[in-house]
Formats: C-alpha cells, structure tokens, sequence
C-alpha cells in the first residue's frame, strides 16, 4: 500500500531520454525570450518561430521608425506574450517535465542575448549621458564627438534614449546653421540676420538648449562692431528693431546700446570723407536723437554743422549756376546759407546779373 504523504510530495521525474515527445516548459520559455524563435524550434513550431520573428522584426521597425516610449513598451510586451506562448504550448504547469539539456541551450542563446542587450543599453545610456552634459556646457562640438560613438546596436538597444540624442544632434546642426547666417548678417545682410534669429528662437523654444543659443549668440555679439562702421549701424539698426522676445535673445540689446554710438559716428565720417553729406548728416543726427547723453554728441553736432553748411552752400551754387547775362534761380527761390557773413556796414560782396547797369 502506498503512503500518501509520500505521494503528496512526489516531485517529477526527469523524462526518460527516449522521450522525443517531452519538452521542458522552462526551457522552451527561456528559447522564445531571447526573441529568436529557439523556443518553437524546440517544440518542432518552424511556422511559429518564423512568424514570432517576423513580427519581432516588424516591431523592432516600427521601433527604430518611430522612436517613442510607447513603441518600446508594446516590444516589451510582445517579449512577454512570445514566453508565454512558448510555455502554455509547451504544457505549462500540466506538464511538469524537466529536461536539463533543453535548460542549458536555451540558457545559453537567451542569456547572451539578454547580456548584450543590456550592456548596449549601457554603453547608450552612456552617450547620452554625454551628449546631455555637453549641451549643457554649451558645447556642441562635445555634443557631436559624443554622437559620433552611437551605431546601430546602441540605437536598436535603447531607442527612445538615441531618439533624444538626434535631437540635440539636429538642434546643433541647426545653430551652426544659425552661426552662418548670423556671421553673414554682420556685413550688413539683414535678411540673413532675421533668419539666423528665427532659428536660434526656434532651437531656444526647446528645453534644454539655453547655453548652446547663448554660446552661438555671444560669438555673433562679440563679431560687433565689424571693421567697416557703416556696416556695424546696419546690423545695430536691425538689433534695434527687433520686437523683444524676453528671453536670451534680448541681450542683443546690450550690444547695440554699446557699439552703435561709435559706430554713427564713424559712419557719419567716412560718408563725410567720400563728400556723401545728406547721409553723413543722417548718420549724425541718429547719434543725438537715439543717444542725447552719450559722449560722442559733441563730435555728431560738429559733423551735422559742417555737412549742412555743405549742402546748404551746393544748394546755393546751384541755384547760381547759368549764364551771366540772364538772372539765376537763386533770384526768384533765394536759399538759405548758414555760413555766409552777416551784413555789415561798408561794402559787402555781391553779384550782378543780366544785361542792366
């Protein structure tokens, strides 16, 4: 007679080697988990195994397409549902069986796979961590170098975390773009300058990028003044009527207030050295209504005096201009000429015109 404590804890036997029908639910679940289908080989399933890998393979597409949260969760749970497939085929817990050789095979292709995966989620983890850090350093040559060390293993094994570094990646392409035309704009190429400025808007619009805009906005700043002053009043003209954005773009503010003055001014005397008087009059004038208190203000009323002097005494001369035989244009439309001597008692210069004595 048996006893039935004994067979309450029976535990099972080993199938017998002959057993070609006997399969380890362990084992034929750890086959499926390294996703590569050993599990329904080992069941005999090919049909199963190539339709799991071509549904993993379309997964891992989507994956690497997409490249968001949810697309690594619903690979997760394929992961899931391909073990538990494995196992329930296999005869689950109504098939208590336990082969130790079908343990070692699919321990020894799911445990290398599980291993590689997480030391490329590693090394991913890595590369972001640095490409992070640099972007907050400002440094978007660190930034790329780091970049440069991804392939394809740490993109497949941590999509998500590489889908970020693309975009740092693409943020900084996109303000060495905005150094081009910011670099452009300084001779003077205002549509260049809105452009530039709308991309690094844009950039800054997206958390994280403050120091690599800041960094890409100071070199422009520094650039000014540009050597010729002309230019430099252009670009500081432009920066001056730019609508405020509040944020760090505004500090191009300070740089006009610190460049323009000298720049008007310098401006004012080459116009004045190449006999441009109406725009070197311009020039100067900008100085006293933008800048009444700066220190320049004496030298700009100089240059508004002597280029009006100027051009009020072309104005006369021309009116004089003509034969003398005949009264000029002055006669009938006299001009104003602020240098010309006041009256006084004796003779005073004058001419004569037309045929009367």
């Amino acid at each position: 007679m048996e006893d039935p404590t004994h067979a309450a804890h029976a535990v099972p036997e080993p199938a017998p080697p002959g057993d070609r029908a006997a399969h380890d639910p362990v084992a034929v679940a750890l086959g499926n988990a390294s996703l590569l289908g050993v599990g329904h080989l080992m069941l005999g399933r090919l049909g199963f195994a190539v339709a799991a890998g071509a549904i993993t393979v379309a997964l891992l597409a989507v994956l690497l397409a997409v490249a968001r949260p949810w697309c690594e969760f619903a690979v997760l749970i394929w992961w899931a549902a391909v073990i538990a497939h494995g196992w329930f085929l296999a005869g689950g817990r109504r098939r208590r069986v336990t082969l130790r050789r079908q343990r070692l095979v699919a321990l020894g292709v799911t445990v290398p796979v599980l291993l590689v995966v997480g030391l490329l989620r590693y090394d991913a983890a890595g590369i972001g961590r640095s490409m992070a850090e640099a972007r907050e350093r400002g440094d978007c040559a660190g930034v790329l170098s780091a970049k440069d060390k991804a392939w394809f293993g740490t993109r497949l094994a941590d999509v998500p975390l590489t889908a970020r570094g693309d975009a740092i990646v693409d943020a900084c392409h996109r303000l060495r773009t905005a150094r081009t035309l910011l670099t452009s704009g300084l001779t003077g190429d205002t549509r260049a300058l809105e452009t530039g400025f709308d991309t690094l808007a844009s950039v800054l619009a997206k958390p994280g990028n403050e120091k690599t805009v800041g960094r890409v906005l100071d070199r422009f700043l520094d650039g000014l003044p540009v050597k010729n002053p002309c230019r430099t009043v252009t670009v500081t003209d432009w920066l001056r009527h730019r609508e405020p954005t509040h944020d760090a773009l505004d500090r191009s503010a300070d740089a006009v207030r610190r460049t323009a003055p000298a720049a008007l001014v310098g401006c004012g005397d080459d116009l004045t050295a190449a006999h441009d008087w109406k725009k070197a009059r311009t020039r100067y004038r900008q100085l006293l209504d933008q800048y009444p208190h700066d220190d320049l203000t004496a030298r700009a009323r100089k240059g508004v005096r002597r280029a009006t002097l100027t051009i009020e005494l072309e104005h006369v001369r021309s009116l004089l201009e003509g034969p003398t035989d005949t009264q000029p244009s002055y006669c009938s439309r006299p001009a104003k000429y602020s240098g010309a001597a006041p009256y006084g008692r004796g003779i005073n210069r004058a001419l004569f015109y037309g045929n009367d004595t």
